[in-house]
C-alpha cells in the first residue's frame, strides 16, 4: 500500500511539472525567457542591468599643479639630471568596491648651482560618484639621474614624500602645491 501512494504522488508531481512546463511554453518560451521579459517589464531601478547601464557621473576636472624647489647637496650627482615625479590617487565611494583613480607624471628638473627646480602638472578627469566625501592622496619624488635601472652607474639619489590628503578640488581648479625636497 506504502508503494502505491508512493507512485501516485510521484505521478501527480510529474503531471503538475507538465503543467508549468506547457504553460511556459505556452506564454512564449523557457523560464529564462520570461525572467528577462520581468526583467525588461520591472521599473530601472530594480534591474542589475539597468544599474550596469546606468550613465556615468559627469566627470570632475582639473589639474593639480606640483611646485618644486629641491636643494642639492649630495655632491657625488655631478651633472646628473633630476626627475620630478607626483601622483595623485582617489578612491571613489567605499574601497574596494569604488573605482580607484592614480595618475602620475614626471619631468625633469632645471639645475642651477646647487638648487633646482621643476613644476610636475596632472590633468585629470575622473567620474566621481561621492566627490564631496573623497580624498586625494598625494605622492612626490625626486631622483638623480633621471632615469636609473639596478644596473645604473652609481651614485644614484632618490627621495619620496608622501604629503597630506586633500578634498578632491572644485570642479574646473587647478590646485597648486609647493614641495621643498633636499637630495
Amino acid at each position: 500500500m506504502k508503494i502505491w501512494k508512493l507512485l501516485i504522488v510521484f505521478a501527480c508531481c510529474a503531471g503538475l511539472t507538465q503543467a508549468v512546463w506547457g504553460q511556459d511554453r505556452a506564454a512564449g518560451g523557457t523560464l529564462a525567457h520570461q525572467r528577462a521579459r520581468l526583467l525588461q517589464a520591472a521599473p530601472e531601478s530594480q534591474t542589475a542591468e539597468a544599474d550596469e547601464l546606468a550613465p556615468a557621473a559627469a566627470p570632475l576636472t582639473g589639474t593639480l599643479k606640483f611646485v618644486f624647489t629641491i636643494t642639492v647637496k649630495s655632491t657625488n650627482l655631478g651633472s646628473d639630471q633630476i626627475a620630478c615625479t607626483a601622483d595623485a590617487s582617489v578612491s571613489d565611494g567605499t574601497f574596494p568596491a569604488g573605482n580607484v583613480f592614480d595618475e602620475t607624471a614626471a619631468v625633469a628638473a632645471t639645475r642651477n648651482g646647487s638648487t633646482a627646480t621643476c613644476t610636475v602638472q596632472i590633468p585629470y578627469s575622473w567620474p566621481l560618484t561621492t566627490p564631496t566625501t573623497d580624498m586625494v592622496s598625494l605622492d612626490v619624488s625626486v631622483s638623480a639621474p633621471s632615469v636609473f635601472t639596478i644596473n645604473s652607474a652609481l651614485p644614484i639619489r632618490s627621495h619620496t614624500r608622501t604629503l597630506n590628503s586633500i578634498k578632491v578640488p572644485l570642479n574646473g581648479a587647478t590646485t597648486t602645491t609647493n614641495v621643498a625636497i633636499t637630495i
